[in-house]
């Protein structure tokens, strides 16, 4: 309620300093809170198309040049000193040094500063993983003087992933500040990309380059618009007859009105054979308005001429299944699947499992359609 000026009993000249320093106060302290609760420009999000779909925080593990790609000679844009939301120079053979990213959790990312291998120093990274990103919290700096001078800084990064597994760092820089009624202010966002060097082996002892492969699929049925994206990790290349290594895996994640869901799988004996992927295979069912995707993949030598296998990711009813088959492929006669398909696929929904049972018969009567030749 509005107080009227009939009602103040207050000698003038005291009624006007007093106003004259509250207004000034409060208008003050007003202009300080819009800033920090209103005042933060957002970071935008990276162009979708050059933008890698990923599902779950690990995907950013790795280890990667500290120097800025194109800036090799700008220490103030290592990718430690982006990190660490700070802009001095860093002293310390930044040229040299390899920054390791290790996720913790869902929303923590562990960084190490390395020099031949060697930890020098390391910092945990609080944030949160949303659409393909790792946004950090943000970073406040506030001095307030009131009725002379203030200042306020607030710092944040997000990191991205591009087609080619390349880091991206997106660096925010609010600053606002005033002296006595006049303001100013400045937003600003910065972008660096850093090279990945390489991946880490469970086990730390092998350093390993990995190949892969990326394919992404697009489809309608009763939830909308679906896009499916794959990634399968250090597939077999029959090129350079490269059959086993480290690690092989498939990764998928599907997207639609419902929200995202993503299935996983490593192959657990990957000094024996990789896996296989054949884009083109990929199966798009309908099933009574809802879409089944079928996704097969196979495995590259390792295997008795006469011992056949293959393994299928699915998605169906925003629900995902990874099943196992092997088949035996007798001296010029048809595959047959060692165990009967029906009782295989008996988690599956039954209209699922019942066309997967046809389908599957006749798909994989020929020792070609294993691709394990």
């Amino acid at each position: 309620m509005a107080i009227q000026a009939s009602e103040l009993i207050i000698p003038m000249t005291m009624a006007n300093k007093s106003c004259a320093t509250i207004t000034y106060v409060a208008a003050m302290y007003l202009i300080l809170l819009l800033f920090v609760c209103t005042g933060c420009a957002s970071l935008k999000q990276s162009d979708q198309d050059n933008t890698q779909d990923i599902s779950e925080l690990q995907a950013f593990d790795g280890i990667y040049n500290n120097v800025a790609s194109g800036k090799e000679d700008l220490q103030f844009c290592s990718l430690w000193s982006q990190l660490m939301l700070q802009d001095k120079v860093e002293t310390t053979d930044f040229m040299e040094a390899k920054i390791e990213l290790k996720a913790v959790g869902k929303n923590q990312i562990r960084v190490r500063w390395l020099k031949d291998s060697t930890e020098n120093k390391s910092i945990i990274l609080k944030g949160k993983f949303r659409d393909n990103h790792f946004i950090s919290n943000h970073k406040r700096t506030i001095l307030p003087i009131p009725l002379i001078y203030g200042r306020i800084e607030n710092n944040q990064f997000q990191l991205w992933l591009d087609q080619d597994k390349q880091l991206h760092l997106d660096r925010l820089q609010n600053r606002w500040g005033w002296v006595f009624l006049f303001l100013a202010g400045k937003d600003e966002t910065t972008s660096y990309q850093y090279k990945r060097e390489i991946y880490r082996s469970e086990n730390c002892l092998e350093v390993q380059y990995f190949d892969t492969i990326v394919t992404k699929l697009t489809y309608q049925d009763k939830y909308g618009n679906n896009i499916l994206h794959i990634k399968v990790t250090n597939p077999c290349d029959e090129a350079s007859t490269k059959f086993d290594g480290p690690l092989t895996q498939i990764d998928a994640l599907l997207k639609n009105e419902k929200g995202s869901i993503s299935s996983s799988y490593r192959y657990p004996y990957p000094q024996m054979s990789l896996i296989k992927f054949v884009k083109e295979e990929i199966h798009l069912q309908d099933l009574s308005g809802q879409s089944a995707a079928i996704i097969p993949f196979y495995y590259c030598g390792g295997y008795e001429s006469y011992d056949m296998k293959v393994s299928y990711m699915v998605f169906f009813e925003n629900k995902h299944y990874v099943f196992h088959l092997d088949f035996y492929c007798g001296e010029g006669k048809d595959c047959k699947p060692v165990k009967r398909l029906k009782s295989t696929l008996k988690a599956l929904p039954k209209d699922l499992r019942d066309y997967l049972v046809g389908y599957l018969t006749k798909k994989h009567k020929l020792r070609a359609s294993f691709h394990q030749e």
